[in-house]
């Protein structure tokens, strides 16, 4: 697998795991935020692999790291 599917994949996933809490989010909390609804999905499924000198091509330790994907 490449660099670019690999990458492909992790921003889908990323924004599968975004489009699923809002819809849960917005129904409970009115506005979602990274902090309290996005935040907690990807340390959980994503940080594992997603961080500096591991598998994963990019980190995804930060809001700023996530935000650009």
């Amino acid at each position: 697998m490449t660099g670019t599917t690999l990458a492909r994949r992790s921003s889908a996933l990323v924004a599968i795991a975004v489009v699923a809490i809002t819809n849960e989010g917005l129904a409970q909390h009115g506005e979602v935020t990274y902090t309290r609804d996005v935040a907690p999905i990807v340390q959980e499924k994503c940080q594992i692999c997603h961080q500096p000198n591991s598998i994963a091509p990019m980190s995804l330790m930060t809001y700023e790291n996530v935000r650009a994907y």
